[in-house]
């Protein structure tokens, strides 16, 4: 499988704009979050609890509230770049493994899913660079990718079907245009892997959509221009088109 998958990442050429800063990203990991593949579950505990805690994890926090989350996540990508200077110390790479753990806990604190689709790209990034990578931390990432992305995929679908008025739907995903039309991309390699992974990575997409199933809804998304509130479909045909939408993901991973 890593063969394949390996292949299949190398042979992608694509290369956004918005992602370039990524590359510096892969070696965020480097400095400490990869190494934890296969140590204890309560030790990594502690250490993303350690994290939480940090001043840059608050004001992450902080600024996703205020300023919502494109604004913050471009913060953190430019943040990352700045911890990665040629003055980095010991400190900026605790920073950047708070940074890290604010984004992977974007679905258990309820963040946009947008975070879920950078840190998606981020693995990618890492997995198409020449860093020396051994299989059990290939395969790890290649799960946390598909995860991450597939997630916020059915979540960000789900926002957008929200809107009461089709145009509207299209509107919402201007945010998300690059994301969304990566998914050839990552069915590409979802794809690759065997049935056992395929089912691991579809239940835990299953189990978290379930989890953010009462989340808030995101208003702005569904504000026609010029107006003030959101407009949105009745629960019952939004709970509907949500069943329907998994249900199309569902068919798509072959479960």
């Amino acid at each position: 499988m890593t063969y394949f998958i390996k292949r299949a990442i190398r042979q992608s050429a694509f290369r956004p704009h918005i992602f370039h800063i990524l590359q510096v990203f892969a070696f965020a990991i480097m400095l400490g979050s990869i190494t934890a593949i296969g140590t204890a579950h309560a030790t990594d505990d502690n250490i993303h609890q350690k994290h939480r805690k940090m001043a840059i994890y608050q004001e992450l926090d902080t600024m996703d509230r205020a300023q919502g989350a494109d604004k913050t996540q471009i913060f953190v990508l430019n943040k990352i770049s700045e911890l990665l200077g040629s003055t980095a110390t010991a400190k900026d790479g605790d920073d950047l493994r708070a940074i890290f753990t604010w984004l992977q806990d974007w679905h258990d604190m309820n963040r946009h899913p947008l975070y879920g689709l950078v840190l998606s790209e981020h693995f990618l990034t890492m997995l198409q660079s020449d860093l020396a990578i051994h299989d059990l931390q290939h395969e790890e990432l290649v799960k946390k990718m598909l995860q991450n992305y597939f997630l916020a995929f059915v979540i960000i679908r789900e926002e957008m079907a929200h809107c009461a008025h089709p145009t509207q739907e299209s509107a919402a995903g201007n945010s998300f245009v690059a994301f969304l039309l990566r998914y050839k991309l990552y069915k590409t390699l979802f794809n690759t892997l065997d049935d056992t992974q395929k089912r691991l990575i579809y239940n835990y997409v299953k189990k978290h959509t379930q989890k953010l199933h009462d989340r808030p809804r995101t208003d702005k998304y569904c504000i026609k221009p010029g107006e003030e509130a959101a407009e949105f479909l009745p629960q019952d045909d939004w709970e509907k088109k949500r069943a329907d939408l998994f249900q199309e993901l569902k068919e798509a991973m072959g479960q």
